[in-house]
């Protein structure tokens, strides 16, 4: 065989190969949760939920009173109160960044999605949308950078 026809022969390993490793699993699962998510989203946005409440909590190597459970309030889209969920009081104002409306947390994982996290579990309900659960893992590399959410128990307040 010549040089020639070997570099060919080669170019189009390398070629075949390229088209292989572009459509990987990896990738239609991003896809899938991207699509998921789209899906969720609307159905969330056509609800048109403006006033509501209701508990969240994280979980994650963070500081303890992060993970503790919250009952969260929104009035017109914006956090209006947030409150520990076993009644020991109010969350502290600085800490309110830490905590979303449930827009927010579409855009909590729309976030993941576009840094092309390691993995991305979510759950969402399926009358609202709206992410019930989700597990997301940054880095298959890193230790203890990975964090969760539940949502749970949306009620509408009619103001």
């Amino acid at each position: 065989m010549s040089m020639k026809y070997q570099a060919r022969r080669f170019a189009l390993c390398l070629t075949v190969i390229a088209c292989l490793i572009s459509e990987t699993p990896a990738s239609s699962e991003a896809a899938q949760t991207q699509q998921q998510l789209n899906d969720s989203h609307r159905k969330w946005t056509m609800k048109n939920l403006k006033d509501y409440q209701y508990t969240f909590s994280w979980s994650c190597f963070c500081p303890p009173e992060h993970n503790k459970p919250v009952t969260i309030s929104v009035r017109n889209g914006a956090l209006e109160s947030i409150k520990y969920a076993d009644g020991s009081g109010v969350v502290d104002k600085t800490k309110y960044p830490n905590y979303r409306t449930i827009e927010g947390l579409f855009d909590f994982l729309q976030d993941a999605i576009d840094r092309k996290a390691y993995r991305i579990d979510v759950s969402y309900d399926a009358k609202l949308g709206y992410p019930t659960s989700a597990s997301i893992d940054y880095d298959q590399r890193i230790a203890d950078e990975e964090k969760s959410f539940k949502a749970e128990g949306l009620v509408a307040d009619a103001r």
